[in-house]
């Protein structure tokens, strides 16, 4: 019931700002600590991705089987009488898991949202993004070798619920 309250949670807010928002807007939610700002992320954890033409199907087939062991083990987990907090923390995990599931494979259709370079929509769709978090904002000394005077900014952006970098 966990998980599928995330998933129903996750793909509410993501459509929710997929028809309030425009591709870059932020609001702040409290002060300029935690922001809402729409991106689309088209590969894993932080942008990366694989630059091939069948990466992000690839990714998307290797998320389905992690969801799928994910709940394998849920389930055998349920059946061993684990701790009530660690099946709750593994249902959050795969209520996220499915939440990109769904939108990798039909948000590139539904919404129109895949890559133009990709052969299909299907299973190319781009995952919302809309958490932020900036933690810190740094200028580098002028006299640093290599990078005197660049700016470092560090922040957090994740989905409307955090999963594994690798989901």
């Amino acid at each position: 019931m966990i998980a599928l309250a995330i998933i129903v949670i996750d793909q509410t807010s993501k459509l929710l700002v997929y028809h309030n928002m425009y591709i870059h807007q932020e609001i702040n939610v409290i002060g300029t600590w935690f922001r809402l700002h729409y991106l689309l992320n088209p590969g894993m954890a932080f942008g990366i991705r694989w630059e091939s033409e069948f990466g992000k199907l690839a990714l998307t087939i290797f998320r389905i089987c992690a969801m799928i062991g994910i709940s394998y083990y849920l389930i055998k987990m349920v059946q061993k009488k684990a701790h009530t907090g660690f099946l709750v923390c593994l249902a959050l995990i795969l209520g996220g898991a499915i939440g990109n599931v769904i939108d990798s494979t039909f948000y590139g259709v539904y919404l129109n949202n895949a890559p133009q370079d990709v052969p299909t929509p299907w299973f190319h769709g781009q995952v919302i993004d809309m958490l932020y978090f900036p933690l810190f904002h740094f200028q580098w000394p002028s006299w640093v070798p290599l990078v005197g005077a660049s700016t470092l900014s560090f922040s957090v952006r994740c989905l409307t619920l955090p999963t594994p970098p690798f989901l």
